[in-house]
């Protein structure tokens, strides 16, 4: 059983890759909160894993929240494994993840990582031509490595952290808080007014203007997944005018 949360579908895509090698069964963390019981049986010797991106060297808000509904019956011999994915390293992600999961008599055997694409337009690009090629290959290397250790239930932690990590982790705390206020978002007269946004935000902090039919945010912050921006099929959202013109990671569904 296999638990995910992908704003861009880059983690979705870790999550099928090891679908496909293992046979377990694939739940979107969105699509389970929204059913709104989170009660679980495993089955002996099963395998059970948690993906999710790292947002500021910690675990996304919406993952946090699955954690703590989440009622699960284990049973013997059961594999559990957390896995990210991200674009330089995890942080302290790893440990926080693997901390809230003991909390709730859930054991960790082994912690994944795999290094790729970092979809913050606010700080980063997204590679294009041979660079974006070389680095989606390296992607499906690490999808396919990681893929055959949960096979065989390897114990390990491959996780990168970075120097510091818990240090870290706390300074990008005080970045996140600020940075993920709505009121950095912009759309332009690009927007067609198809929805997207609104349907597809995962917290739900978007609806639409009735009259102008435009996205406009109703919460004061948000994850800051950037699902949104990605999606556009108009490239009308920004976040602040740093990510104009930039290019969008629309590959994935």
């Amino acid at each position: 059983m296999l638990f995910y949360y992908s704003a861009t579908g880059i983690t979705r895509k870790l999550a099928l890759t090891i679908a496909e090698r293992t046979g377990d069964c694939v739940c979107s963390i969105e699509n389970e909160l929204e059913k709104g019981e989170c009660s679980y049986s495993l089955k002996d010797s099963e395998r059970l894993g948690f993906l999710s991106p790292v947002y500021f060297g910690a675990v996304p808000d919406i993952v946090k929240r699955f954690v703590e509904k989440i009622q699960l019956q284990t049973a013997d011999n059961y594999y559990c494994f957390v896995a990210f994915t991200y674009g330089a390293s995890a942080f302290n992600a790893a440990n926080q993840l693997t901390g809230m999961l003991m909390r709730h008599g859930i054991t960790t055997n082994a912690a994944f990582g795999a290094c790729g694409i970092d979809t913050f337009l606010p700080m980063y690009t997204i590679p294009s031509g041979e660079s974006r090629t070389s680095v989606e290959a390296q992607m499906s290397t690490q999808n396919a490595l990681i893929a055959e250790q949960v096979a065989d239930r390897t114990q390990i932690n491959d996780v990168k952290t970075g120097p510091f990590p818990r240090l870290t982790s706390a300074t990008a705390a005080l970045l996140y808080a600020w940075m993920r206020r709505t009121n950095n978002f912009r759309v332009s007269d690009a927007c067609t007014g198809c929805g997207l946004c609104a349907k597809n935000c995962p917290e739900h902090a978007i609806s639409l203007d009735p009259d102008t039919h435009r996205p406009q945010w109703n919460a004061p912050k948000c994850m800051l997944c950037l699902r949104c921006l990605h999606h556009c099929p108009a490239a009308a959202i920004d976040y602040s005018d740093i990510t104009k013109d930039k290019i969008r990671l629309r590959s994935y569904p």
